[in-house]
């Protein structure tokens, strides 16, 4: 009599799907696009009502109303500056999360708290977020250099300069000080506009990379 053995057979359970960012990802593009519109509307408005308002600061004139939706369009693109801080930075936790499960070893050179922090602390917002990112997108196996270039250095440009132009033209008690505040805003503008188009690539590559390496379904370009 033949006795015959069988090894059993050891089955490795798959690892479920991870979700990807995608509702927040679409989020962060949309408050974006919403910031970057109200920034270019207020430059606009800014470069039509110029004449007017430095007749109005000046006391020889007594229309205001380029003035006033000036101040609407700074409250309503300042909501939306904080929108876009906080969808981005659920978006960036999301792809962390992906990131970290489907690449456990991966290192990453900040911890979760800068995928949030990092934008708003001073001179840490200068490369952290960057950092952050870059190590999330090599994890997902979506990284490039020339993207991550060109997205970082016009978001500096735009969330350092364009800030600070903003800021020109002081108490605005002059007609020059109006001239500096309408250059301000348009020159704001012109690079926030500028680092639109990178920011919304990087999201929506990431976004589509997270989900292919996370096994859920491709997102739809």
């Amino acid at each position: 009599m033949s006795q015959i053995a069988s090894a059993p057979s050891s089955t490795s359970t798959p690892r479920p799907p991870v979700a990807a960012p995608v509702l927040s990802g679409r989020l962060a593009v949309g408050t974006a696009v919403g910031w970057t519109l109200v920034a270019v509307v207020s430059a606009v408005v800014a470069l039509v009502t110029k004449g007017e308002t430095q007749a109005w600061v000046e006391g020889t004139g007594d229309d205001s109303r380029g003035f006033f939706i000036l101040a609407g369009l700074g409250a309503a693109e300042s909501i939306l500056m904080v929108a876009a801080w906080i969808a981005g930075s659920i978006w960036l936790l999301g792809l962390r999360a992906v990131a970290e499960v489907v690449a456990p070893g991966h290192p990453h050179r900040r911890s979760q708290i800068w995928a949030v922090a990092g934008w708003a602390v001073p001179i840490l917002h200068l490369w952290f977020p960057l950092q952050v990112v870059a190590d999330a997108l090599s994890a997902v196996g979506s990284r490039s250099r020339r993207l991550l270039l060109a997205w970082w250095t016009t978001w500096l440009l735009a969330s350092v300069v364009g800030y600070a132009a903003s800021h020109l033209g002081g108490d605005l008690m002059t007609a020059g000080q109006v001239s500096q505040w309408v250059t301000g805003l348009t020159v704001d503008a012109v690079l926030t506009l500028l680092a639109l188009p990178a920011w919304v690539v990087l999201v929506r590559r990431a976004t589509r990379a997270a989900a292919v390496a996370g096994g859920g379904a491709t997102v739809e370009p």
